[in-house]
């Protein structure tokens, strides 16, 4: 993960109860994204920063008194759709995460002056080769989040490698 955005407005206490939504939700998935997603969170809680202050992925930023404080959220009615993304429900309330797609899938008449942006903002994240994960409840985007795959250090060398037989890379 190399950035939380939050859309959505609460106290580093809050924000950080609904990154732990959001993970308990994408546990539920095998997508990488997903298990990036999952990891970052947990480092983050077991390290006490903050997530997504100031667009950024909290990197020293800490809080003193949750380290090593677990709470346990559980996600009820998890459904994955594939290709799209995962929902599910909290204390009564829809949460979903996923592709663009997954706001037109769960509310296919929704119309928000927003929904302009929230493209616009997929594209510009798209655009730095990154993957976007719209997360939201109900029919608001709560948080734009943007994963990078990491280079594996093997990779110059396999390159090279590939670049000595020939191979267009």
């Amino acid at each position: 993960v190399t950035d939380w955005f939050w859309k959505t407005e609460g106290n580093s206490e809050e924000l950080f109860r609904l990154s732990l939504i959001a993970a308990a939700m994408e546990k539920h998935s095998e997508h990488p994204v997903a298990r990036a997603i999952v990891s970052f969170v947990e480092e983050k809680y077991e390290s006490g920063e903050e997530i997504g202050e100031d667009g950024k992925n909290g990197e020293g930023k800490s809080r003193e008194g949750r380290k090593g404080e677990r709470k346990m959220i559980e996600i009820s009615e998890v459904r994955s759709i594939p290709g799209v993304g995962v929902s599910g429900i909290f204390d009564g309330k829809l949460y979903w995460a996923g592709n663009f797609k997954i706001i037109n899938r769960l509310f296919p008449d929704l119309r928000a002056p927003w929904l302009k942006e929230m493209e616009e903002e997929r594209e510009r994240i798209k655009g730095e080769g990154k993957s976007v994960v719209f997360y939201g409840c109900e029919d608001m985007v709560m948080a734009v989040i943007s994963v990078a795959d990491k280079v594996k250090e093997s990779s110059t060398e396999a390159v090279s490698e590939l670049k000595k037989r020939g191979i267009d890379v």
